[in-house]
């Protein structure tokens, strides 16, 4: 699934998010790049309600922010 591609139409994009980091970094779990990976997402908080005060709010932003990722990645 493209997460980016969906996400303004992701309800529950905030925990798909928080779901995705964490199985990264488990990803990593034995392999030198444990280190490095670690922690990586441990200041992504998808629930912080400076994202908004709603979840709707919080994956409206979200989506924003994966759009604008997303198209750096493209160039």
């Amino acid at each position: 699934m493209n997460v980016a591609k969906n996400a303004n139409s992701n309800e529950s994009l905030n925990t798909d998010l928080a779901y995705i980091f964490t199985n990264i970094e488990a990803s990593a779990s034995g392999f030198p790049s444990e280190r490095d990976i670690k922690g990586l997402f441990a200041n992504f908080d998808t629930t912080n309600n400076r994202l908004g005060n709603t979840v709707k709010d919080k994956n409206a932003r979200l989506a924003t922010v994966l759009k604008g990722l997303a198209e750096l990645v493209l160039r």
